[in-house]
């Protein structure tokens, strides 16, 4: 028990443990191209279908996102930390 405890508090005290790891670098050749290419992602259609919901006006809202948080988002951190972090 001690030995195992002593091994963990040595493995951790490096860092190492506590570093992030990205399951990208698991990934096989293919699977890291796809991902990379914009056009045969399929997560970018999420991201397509998202910019869209974020530049629509629809019936039951006064303003659309974008006409707060200009079209690409870009005020939108400000107006998160104001707004919600009360800053």
């Amino acid at each position: 028990m001690k030995i195992t405890l002593l091994f963990l508090l040595l493995f951790c005290a490096n860092g190492w443990a506590l570093e992030p790891v990205s399951g990208y670098q698991y990934l096989s050749p293919e699977a890291r191209a796809m991902q990379d290419d914009e056009f045969e992602n399929p997560g970018m259609v999420a991201v397509d279908e998202g910019r869209r919901l974020f530049n629509e006006m629809r019936e039951d809202e006064e303003y659309a996102c974008a006409s707060c948080h200009e079209s690409n988002g870009a005020r939108y951190s400000a107006i998160v930390r104001r707004v919600i972090c009360r800053e």
